[in-house]
């Protein structure tokens, strides 16, 4: 079983799971940040696993597997898909899973509401934006609502999201 995890971070958990589960799968482990790779490298050596997962220090979204993949998987959503890009990291493996192949998620749907800042003088930083931070001193003013869903085999067109603003402050 040919397996890819596209950004692993620091501790592979599902690459080290899969291979834990069965001796018949290979996993790559794609990782950019340079000190995580090396942390997962560690970690997976330590694990006795390096026959069986590799590590690459490399951009996810840009890495061509020399084979049809069985399984991909890449969970890179902490930051509202805004400093992880897992939308182009799905982009990029959707045509290099075989076809009867897996990828997880199957589906990423894409959410937007408008907010408003609850603490006095706060002010909300788009670029900088981690939902799990932003909910302890935002709250919704409108309900969000999906304005994308990006799923295997269907490419990703630019999000343009108009949200309607009548009777807010």
């Amino acid at each position: 079983v040919e397996m890819v995890d596209g950004g692993c971070g620091p501790i592979p958990v599902f690459a080290i799971l899969a291979a834990l589960k069965s001796d018949k799968v290979q996993v790559v482990c794609i990782e950019l940040n340079p000190a995580s790779a090396l942390m997962a490298e560690k970690i997976i050596a330590n694990l006795g696993l390096s026959s069986r997962i590799k590590v690459l220090c490399g951009d996810a979204t840009t890495y061509k597997h020399p084979e049809n993949i069985d399984l991909f998987i890449s969970e890179t959503m902490y930051s509202g898909l805004v400093e992880e890009p897992q939308a182009q990291i799905f982009e990029n493996f959707r045509d290099q899973v075989s076809e009867d192949g897996i990828m997880i998620p199957e589906w990423v749907s894409v959410e937007a509401g408008l907010i408003k800042d609850d603490e006095v003088g706060r002010q909300l930083v788009t670029t900088a934006f981690h939902p799990r931070d932003k909910v302890r001193y935002a709250k919704f003013v409108t309900e969000p609502v999906e304005v994308a869903r990006l799923v295997r085999g269907e490419v990703l067109n630019v999000i343009d999201v108009v949200l309607p603003v009548d009777g807010i402050e």
